[in-house]
């Protein structure tokens, strides 16, 4: 196991390196392809997939079947570490993005809507996030894999086609992203740590409601 995870390792660091040596081609390839409904798909898909909008969806994805709820908070956990760690590499490698490098263009819209100066282009945030819920939406609704996986991959080639990240920003956020959902997967599967929170809560709010309603 110990072997396969080295080898793993410096496969996605040779697919990285990869990346990087064909990130300007693949966005000059991509601005080629642009169309006025392209474009508005995918604006679309990057409003809806607004790191905010995405996390409270998925919240509610999970709320809606009370077996599923468990999940809930491993699902906020992995959230907020992708975060955090999106932002600390970010801060620390200041990569510029495509259209700040005056490589290709982007919408004017999206402009507007400013890359503040923090938020810089490596690793992709929108990709990073999106990933680390990945893990635990297919752990929680295996049957759903393939559609989570496509709306994953989706996102991250959004990022490309508008001109806000290279392929090595995406791919970066997609490893990163699927490492620590992964991770919190394995841990709640050892702990049960959602699992247990939740039963916590869920009997605090009966015995609440005992008090309130007399019943």
């Amino acid at each position: 196991m110990e072997k396969r995870g080295i080898i793993i390792y410096f496969l996605f660091i040779f697919l990285l390196i990869l990346c990087f040596y064909l990130d300007n081609p693949i966005s000059l390839a991509i601005a080629r392809l642009r169309t006025d409904f392209l474009n508005n798909l995918f604006v679309f898909i990057t409003s809806i997939t607004n790191e905010i909008l995405i996390i409270f969806f998925f919240s509610l994805f999970f709320i809606w079947k009370d077996e599923k709820r468990e999940w809930i908070l491993p699902l906020w956990i992995s959230f907020i570490i992708g975060a955090v760690l999106s932002l600390i590499i970010k801060i620390s490698v200041q990569r510029l993005r495509p259209f700040q490098q005056g490589l290709i263009n982007t919408l004017p819209s999206l402009v507007e809507q400013s890359h503040s100066l923090w938020n810089f282009s490596f690793p992709s945030s929108h990709t990073l996030l999106a990933f680390c819920l990945l893990p635990i939406l297919i752990k929680a609704y295996p049957k759903l894999k393939e559609f989570f996986i496509s709306l994953m991959l989706f996102i991250g080639f959004s990022r490309i086609y508008l001109g806000l990240h290279f392929l090595s920003d995406v791919f970066a956020g997609a490893i990163i992203g699927y490492g620590i959902g992964k991770l919190v997967v394995m841990k709640e599967e050892n702990t049960k740590f959602g699992e247990r929170t939740y039963k916590k809560i869920r009997e605090k709010i009966k015995v609440i409601k005992r008090k309130t309603f007399g019943r």
